[in-house]
């Protein structure tokens, strides 16, 4: 089974990747902690990620990278390409297909040492996406969609009952049926064919944004919007569900179907449900503030793709949710350190941007809980650090969209924390964002 989309995945043994535009990172621990595996590679953004023998790929803004010791080092592989953004990539088997921007299909058959332009008959040469059924090769383009069966050499265009020119965001294939995801210009749709592609029947359509992702297994359909909607059908796309509304984690830029762990990749990082997308739990603390754009899983591994690099951790430990822990504390006064995080970076950030509330650790060995908020505002340099949670030093600045505040509500959080036994702290760099946190004792 495949997933594609406009962005890049990768799973490898007990280790979660992320792929970004700075970089690859790789995560052990649950996907609480990445680390950042680019040696060999450049910073640039990761559109995708696929596994070919012992080897993993990434196609970036700056070309082909692959790696055989799961993302410790990568070797640059552009041989024979004449452009270097290379949006998708798919496993052939005893191939290597990629998909890159204004330059159409390549084709490598010595493991991506050096690939051979195959675009007769791609009038679009912009291919977004790729997927593989027996053989034939389905390329989505600005255009439409294209098919081949003889590995590039001919490709024809496959658009009987798509009724516009479209831009095709995804393309998935489950058993027998294809299933693509199409914007208009003004509408999403889902398209359905039984049959190669030679006819597409329309199964539903979004009248709400732009379509950016698909996928589908054993004919569960999850599809995900620009806004950060995502809708799910059980009934091979006859009839949808919202699942996740719009505003906080906004542009699904790929979903990742493993077992029962549905995976989002967003520009607030990585947040996954474990019941058919009813609860979302969010898993990429240590991203860096990068978009996550794909993932992908190898061996032990889980990947991914963001837009400053590659990223890994354990699959086991990404798709681990703990128990939810008591901790102690005053029931009535509890709630309002959280929530004036919550509200003070929300103005200091903007309107554009997330601000995810953090569990930092609950194992059974801790005696208290830390929970922290992270935002990527304008940050604090060291003499403002010096002066918060002091009543005698009245402190604030302007915002990103140039709010002001009044200085008191980080003091008024000191107290409230230290009024449940635990504390206060911040973490800052000016012009990168700022983190607070706060503990409280754990409960028996």
């Amino acid at each position: 089974m495949h997933f594609f989309s406009t962005a890049g995945n990768a799973f490898c043994g007990n280790n979660l990747y992320a792929v970004t535009s700075t970089g690859l990172y790789q995560s052990t621990d649950y996907g609480i902690i990445w680390t950042k595996i680019n040696f060999g590679k450049n910073n640039s953004l990761v559109y995708s990620l696929i596994t070919c023998g012992n080897k993993i790929f990434t196609g970036t803004y700056g070309g082909l990278y692959s790696s055989d010791d799961n993302g410790n080092y990568w070797s640059s592989e552009n041989t024979g390409l004449t452009h270097t953004i290379i949006q998708s990539l798919l496993n052939g088997g005893n191939e290597i297909y990629a998909g890159v921007k204004n330059a159409g299909f390549y084709l490598s058959n010595n493991n991506g040492i050096s690939r051979t332009s195959k675009n007769n008959g791609l009038i679009d040469s912009n291919v977004k996406v790729l997927a593989k059924k027996g053989e034939f090769i389905f390329a989505g383009t600005d255009q439409g969609i294209y098919r081949t069966s003889n590995k590039g050499d001919k490709w024809i265009e496959i658009d009987s009952g798509i009724s516009l020119v479209s831009d095709v965001r995804a393309i998935d294939v489950d058993g027998e049926n294809i299933f693509a995801g199409i914007y208009d210009g003004s509408t999403s749709s889902i398209y359905f064919s039984s049959n190669n592609g030679n006819t597409w029947v329309r199964k539903y359509y979004f009248d709400i944004n732009e379509i950016t992702s698909l996928a589908v297994k054993d004919n569960l359909l999850i599809a995900g919007f620009l806004f950060g909607e995502v809708f799910l059908s059980s009934d091979k796309g006859n009839h949808w569900t919202q699942k996740k509304q719009s505003g906080s984690y906004a542009n699904i830029n790929f979903i990742f179907i493993l077992d029962n762990n549905i995976f989002l990749a967003t520009p607030g990082g990585i947040i996954l449900s474990q019941d058919t997308c009813n609860t979302w739990i969010y898993k990429s603390i240590s991203l860096n503030n990068n978009y996550a754009i794909c993932l992908m899983t190898k061996d032990d591994y889980f990947f991914a793709g963001t837009t400053k690099g590659v990223f890994r951790t354990k699959i086991s430990e990404i798709t681990d949710v703990p128990e939810p822990k008591p901790v102690t504390s005053n029931f009535h006064i509890f709630p309002n350190p959280a929530s004036d995080f919550i509200e003070i970076s929300g103005v200091f950030v903007g309107a554009n941007c997330n601000v995810p509330l953090q569990n930092v650790d609950l194992s059974d060995n801790i005696s208290d809980v830390v929970i922290y908020i992270k935002d990527n505002g304008i940050g604090m340099n060291q003499m403002a650090l010096e002066k918060l949670f002091k009543i005698e030093e009245k402190l604030s600045h302007k915002g990103t969209e140039g709010e002001a505040g009044t200085g008191l509500g980080l003091i008024l959080c000191k107290e409230f924390a230290e009024q449940n036994g635990g504390k206060i702290w911040v973490e800052s760099e000016f012009g990168l964002g700022t983190t607070f946190y706060f503990s409280v004792p754990r409960g028996k």
